[in-house]
């Protein structure tokens, strides 16, 4: 790879500054990016990582006194995640493996869906040049200590509420950098070397299942989703959607019964709800308001499918997607296009799939996270024309 160029890159005109949106930017230990928003008490942080650090490192952060905020490991992988607000600290019990979902504000921290809390309340003190960097932390105005090396995926800074950065990784020709999609600029390496990149991802129309594949969701069936997709259905029958399949536990995104109907559980998995008759070959819209004490369906804006079943619960199992999950085992694979699913849980947005291509594979990227889902069955998903960056945030 080239060397990266140093900065933020102005976007010029309506176009955009990048030839492609990539997976990850990846650093060796010796790339970092400065991000220019100060450190304050005010921030709120969103990052998703992955590391292969073997030594104490900072995937983001600034250390300086009463201008502390930082996301960092002592021991690298083995160990365990330490997030700071000035004095305060809080510690993941373990450094999750593989990939890091991270939310930090003046209130905690929030990773891989698991709060921490501060051991004390203090104030972060805003100081001028101890800005934010990314992939390293801040030791001074002019020095980052304790590199990462690792993958970002993406990287949010809000202030009082306002977006300041919403970080993407992109490649411009062969050097990788990530783009702010707030200033629609490109920030560079501010270190030495050169940022490595995952491949190109493509936006295309829809992924499509064989009977074969499945994605799992990584959310556990529950109560209080809202489920909102497009999809077309397809022999042969029946035909999952998603969901899983737990007793009195159960909760499907949906289903196309071997009679065609469209069909959906809650809780109760010895009572199957069907909706409407469907048509194969036809796009649908459909939502799904999963509820105790009220769970529907509408079809292209007709509701149907009402019911009033209690029960409030957590499954074991995950959410599959082109399948239903039975004891962590895909059944009822369906045949079908996705051309979007976004879910809520008690009105929080959970995740926003769109298809996409990684090089010729067929996924889907969670646009929330950046996070890619692939296959998880056998064969491969086919998919539809390209269509135009960027992809949605």
């Amino acid at each position: 790879m080239m060397l990266a160029a140093r900065g933020a890159i102005r976007a010029s005109g309506a176009g955009l500054p990048y030839d492609a949106e990539v997976e990850f930017l990846e650093s060796t230990g010796t790339q970092w990016i400065d991000t220019g928003v100060n450190a304050k008490q005010s921030l709120k942080i969103r990052a998703v990582f992955e590391t292969n650090s073997s030594t104490s490192y900072f995937a983001y952060g600034v250390r300086a006194g009463n201008s502390t905020i930082s996301c960092a490991s002592g021991t690298g992988t083995t160990g365990n995640l330490g997030f700071a607000r000035w004095g305060t600290s809080a510690y993941a019990s373990a450094a999750p493996s593989g990939l890091v979902d991270i939310t930090q504000d003046s209130s905690g921290v929030i990773v891989n869906s698991t709060s921490h809390s501060y051991d004390a309340t203090q104030t972060v003190v805003e100081q001028s040049g101890y800005t934010m960097v990314v992939f390293a932390g801040r030791n001074s105005t002019t020095t980052v200590t304790a590199n990462m090396v690792g993958k970002f995926y993406s990287f949010k800074i809000w202030d009082n509420g306002v977006l300041l950065r919403d970080y993407i990784p992109v490649r411009k020709g062969t050097v990788g950098y990530l783009y702010d999609r707030v200033s629609r600029k490109l920030f560079g390496n501010a270190g030495s070397g050169a940022f490595s990149y995952g491949s190109d991802v493509v936006p295309v129309a829809y992924i499509e299942s064989h009977g074969t594949e499945y994605i799992d969701t990584g959310m556990k069936g529950r109560d209080g989703y809202d489920f909102e997709y497009k999809f077309r259905p397809q022999n042969p029958l029946p035909l999952g959607i998603g969901g899983e399949y737990e007793n009195n536990q159960s909760c499907y995104i949906g289903l196309v019964r071997s009679n065609g109907n469209l069909a959906y559980n809650y809780s109760n998995p010895n009572v199957i709800v069907e909706v409407q008759s469907l048509t194969l070959g036809t796009d649908y819209n459909v939502k799904a308001h999963l509820y105790s004490g009220e769970q529907y369906f509408e079809v292209n804006g007709v509701r149907g499918g009402v019911g009033s079943r209690t029960g409030v619960f957590t499954s074991s199992y995950n959410l599959y997607l082109f399948a239903i999950n039975n004891a962590n085992q895909p059944t009822s694979l369906g045949v079908m296009r996705l051309y979007n699913l976004t879910a809520h849980l008690n009105t929080i947005p959970a995740l926003s799939f769109r298809p996409v291509r990684v090089g010729t594979e067929g996924a889907i990227m969670d646009v929330l996270t950046r996070r890619i889902y692939r296959n998880q069955g056998t064969g491969a998903f086919g998919y539809g024309n390209d269509l135009k960056y960027p992809i949605p945030a």
